[in-house]
């Protein structure tokens, strides 16, 4: 059945398969070890220089804290991913 909902969204439908192998499982497993011991202890978490954003209800503050050179000490801007006051790109540079 998700084989053929991710077939129907235009998604590899082998995905579910992939997704329930055990390497998949195991590498669940360690991001979410690795996770929690940097602090991470729900989702959504964001960490931006250090600092953790959990929840939906911060993602203001988060794009606050990217858009007042959180992202810029390690990203400078470019025109392509500059950053305004009220955004913030998630994208890759």
């Amino acid at each position: 059945m998700l084989a053929e909902c991710l077939a129907r969204a235009g998604t590899d439908p082998d995905l579910a398969r992939r997704a329930a192998t055990s390497e998949a499982r195991e590498a669940l497993a360690e991001d979410t070890r690795r996770a929690y011991a940097n602090g991470i202890f729900g989702v959504p978490t964001f960490v931006c220089n250090d600092e953790l954003f959990f929840g939906n209800d911060r993602l203001d503050m988060l794009a606050w804290r990217l858009g007042s050179g959180g992202l810029a000490q390690r990203n400078p801007p470019t025109s392509r991913s500059a950053v305004g006051p009220n955004e913030f790109h998630a994208g890759t540079s």
